[in-house]
């Protein structure tokens, strides 16, 4: 259970009824965890203090990944946040998701982007390479996944109509699709974060027109290929020549982040009509 001293508790905070806090966090933690949790094995955070969690996960970002802008840098956080604010049938609280789009050509780090997020993202899926079916979509939007898509080029300019229609479509709540699988009207939710990694050919290309609202409802950033700094390189990525490896240290840092943003969205969503 959590006490006064594995919140780490300041004067400033103490004085906001510290118990009724305690309480509500327990409750919180008991929903989404089915028991308490030992904050001080995350650094004592303040779980109210939604500052200090968006800062670690911007820090996550930046340190393991090389960013566009502080702009982008800032959206990716938000958007890794937001998969966490759901209702008790796990279904995101927003009125409408944007897709988080990564446009960008080889060696630019996307796909390092996307596994960063998906570390921090609320019940991931992916980064999905290979064969991507519109079932397998569906599938994991039915059952409440964040989902990575990495060269998403390669379905949208292959025409696949049925899976271009649950990314493209599904961004508010109630979107289903009407597959008819099995003879019946399946009315399957596809309402869900995602997340979609592709080469600059897909905006290039003459079919580009046909998945318009996907770029009107996404947030897009477009990394460049990785090059040494130069004098007027960004201050966020100065002097920085090597991307460090996901390794251990990352993957405590990621975890940490998810379980700190969980509480977050457990205890601001515990009372929260839909």
């Amino acid at each position: 259970m959590i006490t006064a001293d594995s919140i780490g508790l300041d004067e400033r905070l103490a004085a906001e009824k510290p118990q009724q806090v305690i309480q509500t966090l327990n409750r919180a933690l008991e929903r989404t965890y089915g028991g308490g949790y030992d904050l001080s094995s995350v650094g004592k955070p303040e779980p109210f203090e939604a500052a200090l969690i968006l800062d670690h996960v911007r820090e996550i970002l930046k340190y393991w990944a090389r960013w566009p802008s502080e702009h982008a840098l800032c959206i990716a956080a938000l958007w890794v946040a937001h998969t966490w604010f759901v209702s008790a049938e796990e279904i995101l609280l927003v009125p409408a998701t944007a897709r988080f789009m990564i446009i960008a050509p080889k060696q630019s780090g996307k796909t390092r982007m996307e596994r960063i997020m998906a570390a921090m993202s609320r019940n991931p899926v992916g980064p999905a390479v290979g064969v991507v079916t519109a079932p397998g979509v569906r599938n994991a939007l039915k059952k409440h996944r964040t989902v990575f898509l990495d060269e998403a080029h390669k379905i949208f300019l292959g025409r696949r109509y049925d899976l271009q229609g649950i990314l493209t479509g599904g961004y508010t709540p109630g979107s289903v699709t009407l597959n008819g699988i099995g003879g019946e009207d399946n009315d399957e939710s596809v309402f869900g974060p995602v997340c979609i990694g592709a080469q600059p050919k897909l905006l290039e290309s003459r079919f580009s027109e046909e998945i318009e609202d996907l770029f009107e409802r996404s947030f897009i950033i477009r990394p460049e290929q990785h090059r040494p700094c130069r004098e007027n390189c960004l201050k966020l990525h100065e002097h920085v020549t090597a991307i460090p490896q996901l390794d251990a240290e990352f993957e405590m840092n990621a975890e940490n982040a998810s379980k700190m943003l969980a509480i977050w969205g457990a205890s601001e969503t515990l009372d929260q009509e839909k």
